[in-house]
């Protein structure tokens, strides 16, 4: 059901309060998340193109999931909406896929959600990722990657031989100008930040999306108080995806902030922009349940686990009555039934993984 979280929020006091989507911990019903969205979007789209910004913890099913439930809930908010879908990965990430690949094994005229579901196996979550995709191939609808280019190497540092990336460089922050520029720093989040804000703008406009979904991870959404993994003070709202869109003449935004254990709101910076806090709806009650594919761990170790978020995913479609649409990958899995499927705390490991 739809709440009002009230008095302070983000160390913001005396808001009048910002919304809350919040539903039984114990259940993996997505149904009543699917409703309250999409009532929210029919209150939030007006003339502009609305682009509905959801946070993750890179490695929780039920985060990973949220864009495949905001597109399928602003299907039911109006059946006619155009739907387009922004990934946060190195916008040439079709060419990265393809690459290495043999031209004969290539299907001609590949789109990056097929390319991603035949040929990328990402760490976190992978089988969540790869069933939005699949959901964004069947109801055909178009998936761009909106970030800055990342190095070859995978170190994390920004790709400034790319030339769009190095143009980027070049404008907002010339000092740093062939210098190693980690992804995940401030100066990093600031840069990838203006860069997703382009690249989802063009391509709101050549896909002529009435609503467009796209994932980022916490500190992106409103700023974020202190950056502990990077050891670094606040990420300021002011730089963050966020108000970069609320900001923005040409769309409308609308956050979703998933409420999780040092993923908080807590977290969120005390000069966040009160109009920017009317555009955001906290989201509670989503399962913690993760699945980390780590390279480190052997080939079985990582089946397994694919084993086990596939049928994490069949649960939530069983319980959910079918709403929540499966990959093909995802039902095949169903030979490989763990025997016991929870969602429980002794089951969520020790070990989690908070990325920006």
């Amino acid at each position: 059901m739809i709440k009002t979280i009230r008095g302070d929020f983000a160390g913001v006091v005396g808001q009048e309060g910002v919304p809350a989507l919040s539903f039984d911990e114990d259940s993996l019903d997505v149904r009543p998340v699917l409703n309250d969205l999409a009532q929210l979007i029919r209150e939030r789209k007006g003339d502009k193109p609305l682009v509905i910004l959801t946070g993750e913890v890179h490695d929780v099913t039920s985060h990973v999931l949220l864009p495949q439930v905001a597109m399928q809930s602003a299907s039911m908010a109006d059946p006619g909406f155009k739907i387009a879908h922004g990934i946060e990965r190195s916008h040439n990430l079709l060419d990265i896929l393809l690459r290495d690949r043999d031209p004969r094994e290539v299907s001609a005229n590949l789109t990056l959600a097929q390319a991603y579901v035949q040929y990328e196996h990402p760490q976190g979550a992978p089988i969540t990722r790869r069933n939005v995709m699949d959901y964004c191939i069947r109801h055909k609808i178009p998936v761009q990657a909106v970030d800055t280019a990342g190095s070859p190497d995978g170190d994390g540092f920004l790709d400034q031989s790319e030339p769009s990336t190095r143009a980027l460089v070049e404008i907002y922050a010339p000092k740093l100008l062939g210098e190693q520029i980690p992804g995940n720093t401030a100066e990093g989040l600031r840069l990838r930040n203006l860069m997703a804000l382009h690249r989802m703008k063009q391509d709101i406009a050549h896909t002529g999306a009435d609503v467009y979904v796209v994932p980022y991870g916490g500190a992106h959404l409103l700023g974020w108080k202190r950056m502990e993994d990077m050891n670094e003070g606040p990420f300021p709202t002011k730089e963050s995806l966020g108000q970069l869109l609320h900001d923005d003449a040409d769309v409308d935004v609308l956050i979703l902030f998933a409420n999780h254990p040092r993923f908080g709101t807590e977290k969120i910076p005390e000069d966040v922009d009160p109009g920017l806090l009317g555009q955001t709806v906290v989201i509670d009650g989503l399962s913690p349940q993760n699945f980390w594919q780590k390279p480190e761990n052997t080939a079985e170790v990582n089946q397994d686990l694919g084993v086990q978020e596939a049928a994490f995913l069949r649960e939530m479609a069983r319980q959910s009555g079918g709403t929540l649409e499966l990959s093909d990958e995802v039902s095949q899995m169903a030979a490989f039934e763990p025997d016991v499927i929870t969602d429980s705390p002794a089951d969520w490991g020790a070990e989690r993984h908070y990325e920006s």
